[in-house]
């Protein structure tokens, strides 16, 4: 299967075809940050709105957590994949994460941005945090644990 968020079947039969070749290859980074918005307009892919009850669910979660623990405080670090610098669906999830943060008022501190600025954060050939990423993540969370003082 090409990939969760298309909808229509025949399309993502099409789609898995094409990206299995090589010229397929070459270009499914660009179609996914380029040609989905376009889609999306279509009603072929999944919007950012297909994930409202998992964002509602989010937000149900750290109502309770903050609940359950009076007086502590909660920060969070939001570690992006590899592909958030050429996926335009994960970029919007991102954003959406920040406002429901916000809107909690937990403390946090994305990554995204060095994700997007710095791939040799990852390992190569995967979305994983190599030694280097592991270090980028620590100083965040430095700066997390700091604001919650």
């Amino acid at each position: 299967m090409l990939d969760y968020r298309v909808k229509n079947r025949t399309i993502n039969n099409i789609a898995s075809f094409i990206l299995k070749s090589r010229i397929g290859f070459i270009f499914k980074n660009v179609l996914k940050n380029n040609a989905y918005p376009f889609l999306e307009r279509l009603g072929v892919v999944k919007t950012i709105r297909d994930y409202d009850k998992n964002f509602e669910l989010l937000e149900a979660i750290l109502k309770e957590a903050k609940m359950t623990a009076p007086g502590e405080r909660l920060g969070v670090l939001v570690i992006p994949s590899k592909n958030i610098a050429s996926n335009y669906l994960e970029r919007q999830f991102g954003s959406r994460l920040a406002q429901v943060l916000e809107a909690q008022g937990i403390p946090y501190r994305s990554l995204v941005s060095d994700g997007e600025k710095d791939p040799g954060i990852y390992f190569e050939g995967e979305g994983h945090f190599n030694e280097r990423g592991h270090a980028v993540a620590a100083k965040a969370l430095g700066e997390v644990l700091e604001e919650l003082r």
